[in-house]
């Protein structure tokens, strides 16, 4: 009988590791320029509700990379 252990850990990022983390996995295809959270205020419909702001995701501007054309001078 063999018993499956597992271990938990607590990962913190800050936005600029996020961001790094992103354009480190998309980079073969894109050259990332800017990075923006996208924060979102919820409402729950309630008299006097002022909203919670709740993160949801990233908007990213990119370039894409594109095969290489010569040019003939």
């Amino acid at each position: 009988m063999k018993a499956k252990t597992t271990r938990r850990d607590v990962l913190e990022l800050s936005a600029d590791e996020v961001v790094k983390i992103i354009k480190d996995h998309l980079q073969q295809h894109y050259r990332i320029e800017e990075a923006y959270p996208v924060i979102k205020t919820v409402y729950d419909g309630t008299m006097g509700d002022t909203g919670t702001e709740e993160f949801m995701g990233y908007r990213l501007v990119a370039n894409v990379y594109e095969d290489e054309k010569e040019i003939k001078i």
